[in-house]
């Protein structure tokens, strides 16, 4: 039994060293922005609606759409999602209408960092290997975007919308 079990080692080993992506780098997950409202009141996003557009396309093309609801966090602090797409991935542009306070908000120019990690066979990669998003616009306009609110992934990064 100990002779079969060493021949059964051995003659894996070349098996095993032979595995195709040996090692080789891939990148990481994405992010998502999360839209939370300073300012705002539930009823400010009734019959809301974010539309989600191909990238650098002038919105002229829709790629879905869904009504926004709504979580009160804190008296005017409000965290926005739908049912269709809970957060932001980038890769598109978005606009958030508010018939209710008669506004939309353009959100375009998402960009994440670039991060790497080394790909291992059978492996997953680690768990902290996650781009985040670190640019976006709304309206046109340079927007911050906050990722100490929450600290590992797959939680995304934060976009405060003022009223």
């Amino acid at each position: 039994m100990k002779y079969l079990l060493i021949i059964v080692c051995i003659g894996l080993i070349p098996f095993l060293s032979s595995c195709p992506g040996k090692s080789r780098e891939d990148t990481c997950g994405n992010s998502s922005l999360l839209i939370v409202g300073v300012g705002f009141d539930s009823s400010d996003f009734n019959r809301g609606v974010l539309v989600r557009y191909r990238q650098n396309n002038l919105f002229d093309s829709t790629v879905d759409s869904a009504t926004i609801w709504v979580n009160t966090i804190k008296g005017d602090t409000i965290s926005v999602f739908t049912n269709n797409f809970p957060n932001l991935p980038p890769g598109f542009d978005y606009q958030m209408k508010l018939p209710a306070i008669n506004k939309t908000y353009s959100i375009t120019g998402i960009t994440q960092t670039g991060l790497l990690h080394k790909v291992l066979p059978y492996v997953n990669p680690p768990a902290s290997c996650a781009n985040r998003i670190i640019a976006c616009k709304v309206n046109g306009n340079a927007a911050t975007v906050d990722t100490s609110v929450y600290s590992s992934w797959p939680i995304p990064d934060t976009l405060y919308l003022a009223k």
